[in-house]
């Protein structure tokens, strides 16, 4: 049996953290304009892989058919981040940490909304069957 300590979660989060990173740098990466053309190829590859319902194995056998997805997903984005030259990684990073600051505002905006609409409608119902 493996036990998994705190640490271990701690490590499988700052993966988990880096290739969400990884992600929205190459994301910014293909709208810059010098991006090599080989590494903009192996985006849309990897892309499609994703989306396409053509597996290496196929996902309804259990846990070997999402195991290869998750594979080559994560491998394909930590290659793809490291075969950038590095200023567009550099030009790519800057952008990527603004909208990640924007988006945790954003998140936090589209919070504050969700909990006014339950508000409203739980006084929205407080009062419809309240009155009897």
């Amino acid at each position: 049996m493996i036990v998994m300590g705190i640490g271990g979660f701690w490590r499988i989060k700052q993966w988990l953290t880096v290739l969400k990173n990884d992600a929205v740098l190459l994301y910014f990466a293909w709208k810059h304009p010098r991006t090599p053309g080989r590494v903009k190829a192996l985006l849309i590859a990897l892309v499609v892989y994703v989306f396409s319902p053509l597996d290496i194995l196929p996902d309804y056998l259990p846990f070997i058919g999402v195991t290869d997805d998750i594979t080559v997903i994560l491998s394909g984005l930590l290659i793809l981040t490291r075969m950038l030259p590095p200023a567009v990684r550099e030009d790519c990073g800057k952008a990527s940490e603004q909208w990640r600051g924007g988006i945790k505002r954003l998140l936090g905006w589209l919070l504050l909304l969700a909990i006014g609409w339950i508000l409203l409608l739980g006084l929205g119902f407080y009062y419809l069957f309240s009155r009897g």
